[in-house]
């Protein structure tokens, strides 16, 4: 998901003229400044959220991207991207603590090798994927895609919310 929208915005800027190439540079370095907040608070968040940590970062980004895919100002359609990355930014966090829980030490890193792979291969495949999802819909490429993210998006918030509840 994260690449999807990273990969867009500087389209989605140019479509929806939202700026020059500084104002979206500064959007997308603004962006990783997001997630690293999202690292510096994502111990108390996750305190008080326990389960629904990746909820909250599923929602958020759904809610984002939905504003993204709305929205013809400039500095909503920034801080609707920073406050993408930097909510989303606590579903990797969350899925790496839980997974590493009550495991080995063998079979840690056995499991951050595979999380670094995937990751990669996320990165590489990611372009690929969301042009041909993105040729789905009456839009253009980028509000196809955008649209098919924040849809992928709340099915991933209501699928969590239903195994936080569940479980």
């Amino acid at each position: 998901m994260i690449w999807g929208v990273q990969l867009k915005l500087p389209s989605y800027f140019a479509e929806r003229q939202l700026g020059s190439a500084q104002t979206l540079a500064f959007t997308l370095a603004a962006m990783n400044v997001g997630g690293f907040l999202a690292g510096l608070s994502f111990g108390p968040v996750h305190r008080y959220c326990q389960r629904l940590t990746l909820t909250l970062g599923y929602a958020g980004a759904a809610g984002a991207v939905w504003v993204l895919w709305l929205t013809h100002s400039a500095p909503i359609a920034i801080i609707a991207a920073i406050g993408f990355n930097w909510i989303y930014s606590y579903t990797g966090p969350y899925l790496v603590f839980t997974s590493n829980a009550n495991l080995a030490p063998t079979q840690i890193n056995t499991l951050s090798s595979a999380l670094t792979i995937a990751t990669i291969l996320s990165a590489f495949v990611a372009p690929l994927l969301w042009n041909q999802v993105g040729r789905l819909g009456g839009g253009t490429l980028t509000t196809n895609v955008f649209f098919w993210i924040g849809l992928s998006l709340a099915v991933l918030t209501g699928g969590t919310l239903w195994l936080a509840k569940r479980y």
